[in-house]
């Protein structure tokens, strides 16, 4: 990530986001799981290292994600040098992705809670991660 960093500051990035491939919804083969990139928190520190080379730490946004389980990653983040964080499938599960009341909708798709292979497929039975308009009719972001 150090050369990405540095290559992406000097064709003018602005912002740069680090994703740490050890996120996400497991809809992907296990070798990209398991062998692919590197984890984020190792990460962030060689991404500042180069932004403070070029004198651009904190001129240049750092925003990092994939594998953020929790408050206490997002501030090892913080610390490390992050401008923000960002947090996918943490959303989904807090907007009711993996809810019990889904369990049967789920099984009509031959699927269960926590496969998300579906969801890549558009078949999100929550509504969350769908551009289908009677799927996504079933998310009320107030409920």
């Amino acid at each position: 990530s150090y050369y990405d960093v540095k290559l992406a500051v000097k064709a003018g990035a602005d912002v740069i986001v680090l994703d740490g491939m050890q996120g996400g919804t497991a809809a992907t083969q296990e070798v990209f799981i398991e062998h692919v990139g590197i984890p984020i928190l190792p990460a962030i520190p060689q991404a500042v290292q180069a932004l403070q080379e070029m004198g651009m730490h904190r001129k240049v946004q750092l925003i990092v994600s994939g594998g953020i389980r929790n408050g206490a990653d997002v501030a090892k983040a913080m610390a490390l040098g992050a401008d923000a964080v960002a947090i996918g499938t943490a959303a989904l599960i807090a907007l009711g992705d993996n809810h019990p009341r889904l369990d049967e909708e789920l099984r009509k798709i031959g699927s269960a809670a926590g496969y998300y292979d579906d969801w890549q497929n558009g078949r999100d039975p929550a509504g969350i991660t769908t551009q289908d308009p009677e799927l996504s009719k079933r998310l009320d972001p107030v409920e």
